[in-house]
């Protein structure tokens, strides 16, 4: 598929019954395989506050998120470090000096609890 689409990278989403809730990252160049990292989604929690349901509210189209990477591990970790240059390049962020408040409309919180488990939460920031 990236081959016929000239697409350098991918995220693939899948399940079945040897691999349920299975989510895989990957880059490429030149047609090979470059990183490849592969997580089974453990479970999925929606905010539910005080039972109220509210209307989901979404960023703009096209507008990157604004990354935090908790945790020492993104540091220590290889290939934590190697999946958190995968996230930034996946998601088109720009790495830049200033940083205006009123342009961030949505965040994705990358938490490394250790080598092997990372949480990765989504909040839309409303103004």
């Amino acid at each position: 598929m990236c081959r016929k689409k000239r697409a350098s990278m991918y995220v693939h989403g899948s399940s079945t019954k040897k691999k349920p809730r299975n989510l895989a990252f990957g880059r490429m160049f030149n047609e090979k395989t470059l990183d490849h990292f592969e997580f089974h989604l453990a479970r999925s929690a929606r905010n539910a506050t005080d039972g109220h349901t509210t209307a989901w509210k979404f960023p703009s189209y096209g507008s990157p998120p604004s990354f935090v990477f908790l945790g020492q591990q993104w540091q220590k970790d290889k290939n934590l470090s190697e999946f958190k240059n995968l996230l930034i390049d996946c998601f088109g962020v720009r790495l830049g000096k200033t940083l205006s408040m009123e342009s961030i409309e949505h965040a994705l919180v990358c938490v490394a609890h250790n080598q092997t488990q990372v949480s990765l939460v989504h909040y839309v920031i409303e103004t």
